[in-house]
């Protein structure tokens, strides 16, 4: 199982409590901490996992990992995979008569043939209110 050791990256914390098999162990990236641990049936069901870590990092540590609207996002409700996911693959796109951040992750199509959706530092750049930015994260897929 990885364990993941704070302070870590968003894309570590997303992957935490994972299991891998014997054989097999998982790629690090520079100043990586995480480490493999083995796990028991009594170890089972103990894992810390993404959400648990988020609510367990303070303000300055979320805003840090995350970034800042990727906190806001994540504590308005939005799934913690698909914020750290959707900075996989960030494109600059001119939409609503300027350019904006988007990325096509999570939208079903690699080939980019469905409409991009937009990232959640556009999502806050455009919202009026917090209720407006909840709707925003719902209609981009990352509410459920």
């Amino acid at each position: 199982m990885r364990v993941v050791e704070m302070p870590a990256c968003s894309r570590c914390i997303i992957l935490a409590g994972r299991e891998y098999s014997v054989s097999t162990g998982f790629l690090r990236h520079p100043r990586c901490d995480c480490t493999m641990e083995p796990v028991t049936k009594r170890r089972r069901g103990y894992v810390l996992d993404a959400q648990d870590m988020f609510e367990q990092m303070n303000p300055a540590q979320r805003r840090k990992v995350f970034g800042e609207a990727g906190q806001r996002a994540i504590e308005d409700g939005a799934n913690i995979y698909s914020v750290v996911n959707a900075r996989k693959a960030m494109h600059q796109v001119e939409m609503f008569g300027r350019q904006v951040q988007v990325t096509y992750t999570g939208t079903g199509s690699k080939r980019q043939k469905r409409p991009p959706r937009l990232m959640p530092e556009e999502i806050y750049k455009q919202a009026e209110s917090r209720e407006h930015a909840i709707r925003l994260l719902y209609k981009n897929g990352y509410l459920r």
